[in-house]
């Protein structure tokens, strides 16, 4: 059995993930203001999370009889979750636009409707239901019943949030390819990669609780030792999954600039892009944007190419480019799309790869690295990839084919 000191442990960890997400919300709201809005639902979503340890801790120690209504406050809270997810991943990922509040606040009030009998329970009512041993309780049906629908929409709830979000982050890594010469910071791996490896926790931890009996050997105290070890795996996995994720949405940056793209530009972009080429050039053709005019900004946007050569920023974008050839995000993107038959990541990339040809031409002394970074690429990674796209060879192999050129 679990000793003492290690229940203990294991109780101050509780409270520590606890605290971590409620600090990690407070810093989201008052430091900086580079993602104000988007900070704001993920403090909210950090703050939920770091709320359910404590009432873990609360329930395990037994001090729930003293905090009667926490109960109810999570529960209450709790339904927020989706929502708050949601909101997060959809400011992060569109400019601006205005969320489906409808569909988000309905179910909601309905949720909380449904739990609201929970909030006139009693203490042991409340922690049977949480902790599921109601079975062998005189429980009021009405409670009874509220609860289990309360449960059923959370997890629909749940589910449904995460499969947007997935939606949306996935469509924002082909997105940004429209909008940006680079990646790096911009593609939040790190919150699919959260919600993914979450949502599969998850499932995986709720299969067991299933199993968990079979495991035991109709051996009743073996099988609830399996339930708390399983409970502490889970206060471990969350522990970790709050810090990473408050770090990782304290250091997160604004995607997308109102200032440089507005929301009309940004929509159009994005469905004019997002089809294969010949609906690209079907597009194209429909589009406002005539032939003469189009001719115009390409001939502009090559001279500013090869002029200025704006390839060179390393954090160079659509709206930046668009100002320095004097046309809209719009106009420049179905030129670049539709004309040119590619992406704006790819074209501007295309000019650094051939930038970092020329650099390796005429220097001899310097390594990979620094040819990368000196054609504006945020990492190696980012310029083998490109270079290999480019050149059907990677950097060592195209320096070695030209130096053996020049013997």
């Amino acid at each position: 059995m679990v000793s003492a000191n290690t229940i203990a442990l294991f109780d101050a960890l509780k409270l520590m993930s606890g605290a971590q997400g409620l600090l990690f919300a407070l810093a989201l709201l008052t430091l900086g203001d580079r993602n104000h809005l988007a900070n704001r639902y993920l403090a909210v979503l950090l703050a939920i999370l770091g709320l359910m340890p404590i009432h873990r801790f609360l329930w395990g120690t037994g001090y729930i009889e003293y905090f009667p209504a926490y109960t109810s406050i999570v529960l209450f809270l709790g339904i927020v979750i989706p929502p708050a997810l949601f909101l997060y991943v959809r400011t992060m990922t569109y400019v601006e636009t205005r969320p489906p509040w409808k569909w988000l606040i309905v179910p909601l009030i309905f949720a909380w409707a449904m739990q609201l009998p929970t909030h006139f329970a009693t203490v042991e009512q409340k922690v049977a239901l949480v902790s599921n041993t109601y079975i062998n309780m005189d429980m009021p049906r009405v409670l009874l019943v509220s609860f289990r629908i309360y449960v059923v929409m959370a997890q629909i709830y749940l589910f449904t949030a995460v499969g947007l979000s997935l939606y949306m982050l996935l469509k924002h890594t082909r997105n940004i390819r429209h909008f940006f010469s680079y990646r790096e910071n911009i593609e939040l791996a790190w919150a699919r990669n959260v919600i993914l490896v979450s949502m599969c926790f998850l499932l995986a931890t709720l299969i067991l609780y299933i199993l968990l009996p079979f495991f035991g050997s109709g051996d009743e105290a073996q099988t609830d030792y399996l339930i708390e070890l399983m409970f502490k795996i889970t206060d471990v996995f969350f522990a970790v999954v709050v810090f990473y994720s408050g770090v990782m949405g304290l250091l997160q940056t604004r995607i997308y600039q109102p200032a440089l793209l507005q929301e009309q530009e940004f929509e159009t972009i994005v469905t004019e892009s997002g089809g294969e080429a010949d609906k690209e050039k079907e597009k194209y053709q429909k589009s406002a944007l005539s032939p003469e005019k189009a001719e115009k900004i390409h001939a502009r946007l090559l001279e500013v190419m090869d002029i200025h050569k704006p390839y060179l920023e390393s954090d160079l974008n659509l709206g930046r480019l668009a100002e320095l050839t004097g046309s809209s995000s719009n106009h420049l993107s179905q030129v670049i799309n539709g004309q040119l038959e590619t992406s704006f990541f790819d074209f501007v990339n295309g000019y650094r790869v051939k930038y970092a040809q020329s650099l390796m031409a005429e220097e001899n002394c310097k390594t990979i690295l620094d040819i990368a970074l000196e054609a504006a690429f945020n990492s190696k990674s980012a310029f083998y990839g490109a270079f290999k796209k480019n050149t059907g060879l990677t950097p060592a192999q195209y320096r070695r084919d030209l130096q053996r050129d020049m013997l």
